[in-house]
């Protein structure tokens, strides 16, 4: 069980999915992570790309989103993310979609979607973090100007060398977790 950290559904509980099928972050990463988007919040549009258990996009609500989307692979988390979103009333405000992120991204890309807030939170050591952070810097219009690109990570895991569209802001690292943020670069 994750606990919701702050807004309107601050204290309620919502369920993990069984087995280690995903690895929930950190309840101090996940404060830290809202505390620091603190500013950008508020009536954002929040594209979670690996849901897990929905937890960042549920919070990103309870905090005071406008909307949110969920991207998940696994049928059974995706299962559990509908369980959480209808225990916390959010089943007909946030958009599940299963499915693989990185296909997800020029798909939305194709529709004119713009996100304020993209939480990138794959599986350790699965590859997903450069190739993620590198489709999205190959799709500019998908974050919004003004918005931003959080990645939680392994410290072990690197960013892609170059990026054209996006720039690395600050990095926090949490013992063996990093949060990276990304700013959609201004031409």
């Amino acid at each position: 069980m994750i606990r919701i950290s702050g807004g309107r559904l601050r204290g309620r509980y919502i369920k993990t999915p069984p087995d280690k099928i995903t690895r929930p972050a950190l309840s101090s990463v996940r404060l830290a992570v809202f505390n620091i988007l603190a500013p950008v919040l508020p009536d954002s549009s929040f594209l979670d790309l690996f849901g897990g258990s929905g937890a960042y996009a549920i919070e990103a609500m309870s905090r005071g989103a406008r909307q949110a989307t969920i991207v998940e692979i696994n049928h059974r988390a995706a299962s559990v993310i509908r369980e959480n979103l209808k225990s916390t009333g959010l089943d007909q405000s946030v958009r599940l979609i299963v499915g693989d992120a990185l296909k997800a991204i020029p798909a939305f890309a194709q529709s004119g979607v713009e996100f304020d807030i993209i939480a990138v939170a794959p599986p350790h050591f699965a590859g997903l973090v450069e190739k993620t952070v590198a489709v999205l810097d190959d799709t500019p219009g998908l974050v919004r100007n003004g918005g931003v690109v959080f990645v939680q990570h392994h410290h072990g895991e690197k960013l892609p060398a170059e990026l054209r569209n996006l720039l690395i802001g600050r990095v926090y690292r949490y013992g063996i977790t990093q949060v990276s943020l990304l700013h959609r670069a201004s031409f």
